[in-house]
């Protein structure tokens, strides 16, 4: 009988994955810590996977602003330095939250109506978040042909 995970199943502690990968630089390496630290799928019992971790590390990142700039712009102020200015930091975590789709358009909306995201939101995220969902959002985008 096939096992029914829930889709969504938040196991990671965000902040414990955004620190180790701040400090690592590498998902891969904090998989192998985690993995070390026993962490594991409450139903599969597997590993989490390099883009749970990331998503873990970027909506820490997206929801704690403050603490994750000031940690980023200690671990390497060169390598980080988009997290110099507020400003910069927002644009650039909006654009990736809306481009990687780590957030559903509903709660990618919440996420850019609050402080202090709303200060940064450009019209490409105000399209996003009027979608209902990731599909909606993917059909409606156009194909670029390089």
């Amino acid at each position: 009988m096939p096992i029914l995970v829930q889709r969504g199943t938040k196991y990671l502690d965000e902040k414990e994955v955004f620190d180790l990968y701040a400090t690592l630089g590498s998902l891969q390496q904090v998989v192998a810590v985690l993995d070390e630290r026993g962490v594991r799928h409450p139903h599969t019992g597997r590993l989490p996977t390099r883009m749970g971790v990331q998503s873990a590390a970027l909506r820490f990142m997206a929801y704690n602003p403050d603490y994750a700039r000031q940690v980023l712009l200690k671990v390497d102020p060169i390598m980080y330095k988009w997290a110099m200015s507020e400003e910069d930091y927002c644009r650039t975590i909006i654009k990736v939250m809306r481009e990687r789709q780590i957030m559903a358009p509903v709660t990618f909306k919440h996420f850019i109506s609050q402080e202090p995201m709303k200060n940064y939101t450009i019209q490409e995220d105000l399209e996003y978040a009027s979608k209902r969902t990731i599909k909606e959002a993917n059909s409606s985008e156009s194909i670029h042909v390089y």
